[in-house]
């Protein structure tokens, strides 16, 4: 049985970087990319990531009422009962 993990990142310089290759396909890379691919070899997982928009980790808004960023992306993923499990 395999695991499937799903990361949300914001991008930080040596830790998880992103990259457009010459045929304009998003690569991800970094020591945090090389520890999950070591992982994903390693245990037998599989993940996929998801970079949060304008890469920012999250603050409240108060004029929308509501979070944004990596809070954001987790809380409404809660409301919406698709996270069962942290990592």
């Amino acid at each position: 049985r395999q695991l499937l993990v799903i990361l949300i990142s914001a991008s930080e310089a040596a830790f998880v970087e992103k990259e457009v290759t010459s045929k304009k396909k998003i690569v991800y890379k970094g020591f945090c990319i090389e520890l999950l691919n070591r992982l994903q070899e390693d245990m037998k997982l599989k993940y996929t990531l998801e970079a949060v928009s304008k890469n920012r980790y999250g603050s409240w808004d108060s004029f929308d009422e509501k979070w944004s960023g990596i809070i954001g992306y987790l809380v409404e993923k809660v409301r919406d009962g698709q996270i069962k499990l942290y990592l």
